[in-house]
């Protein structure tokens, strides 16, 4: 554990969880071999972790952005479904854009309509906690996103038909952003990726693939999203485990990819 400093240490009194747990971890998760991860244009993918049918292939936009900023202008400007007209403002990304990980949640709430970031309040600040607790920053390490970029009245789930609307500008926010990893929190942002309908408890301690039509394929990750921890504290065990699987990814494609 010397490799932990004080500051991580602190993260995890915050998360209520600690070092217990990576042991736990190193039984428990069957990680990919370094000679499984394969190094191509500078991106990687486990493929011994990752069935074949569990790869799920992004339908093809209807308006191709060629930048970030005109994604953004993009669908700042998108009227496809009613929430265009009930929204504060888009909630498009935050962190940086081209970082390694790239983490998706559901659709925005109500604080994050209000300032126009993802992951804000409570659930935001828990999120920033763990992260710091695996060593990354979410300004600088992170790119976040929402499944949905406008919020849904009430706080309510989203329609079929929101997140069809969504998904192109999602999908192509993943093509321009290129992350090493992808870690989807939350059942909505599971269906908008993978197109799975099914308990987050099934999914978890999976990795699953996602190709975009340039042809780049992603490794994924599924886990909770914050906020189900600060309902069910006792549960943040979970989270240290999908984590350190994080953690672990991110380290061995950095070095491989350092070697390239």
């Amino acid at each position: 554990m010397d490799d932990f400093s004080l500051e991580q240490r602190e993260a995890w009194k915050i998360l209520e969880i600690g070092p217990i747990y990576h042991d736990k971890f190193a039984e428990a998760v069957d990680l990919p071999a370094a000679d499984s991860i394969q190094v191509s244009d500078v991106r990687v993918v486990a493929k011994e972790v990752i069935s074949t049918n569990s790869m799920h292939l992004a339908p093809v936009p209807t308006a191709i952005a060629g930048s970030w900023l005109e994604l953004k202008q993009q669908v700042s400007e998108c009227t496809q479904c009613a929430l265009s007209q009930s929204r504060t403002q888009i909630v498009f990304a935050g962190g940086a854009q081209h970082a390694p990980l790239m983490i998706i949640g559901e659709a925005p709430g109500e604080e994050e309509d209000r300032s126009g970031e993802p992951f804000v309040g409570q659930a935001g600040k828990l999120l920033a906690s763990m992260l710091k607790a695996i060593g990354l920053d979410r300004e600088r390490d992170v790119l976040l996103l929402n499944s949905l970029k406008c919020r849904p009245p009430a706080n309510r789930n989203p329609s079929p038909e929101e997140m069809a609307a969504c998904k192109p500008f999602l999908h192509q926010q993943i093509e321009l952003a290129q992350p090493r990893l992808i870690l989807l929190t939350g059942k909505f942002a599971a269906l908008a990726i993978l197109g799975k309908d099914e308990p987050l408890l099934s999914m978890r301690g999976q990795t699953f693939e996602f190709a975009t039509q340039t042809g780049l394929k992603i490794p994924v990750m599924v886990t909770y999203h914050p906020a189900y921890y600060l309902r069910r504290l006792t549960e943040k065990s979970k989270a240290w485990t999908d984590l350190l699987a994080v953690k672990h990814y991110l380290a061995k494609t950095k070095n491989l990819t350092q070697s390239v």
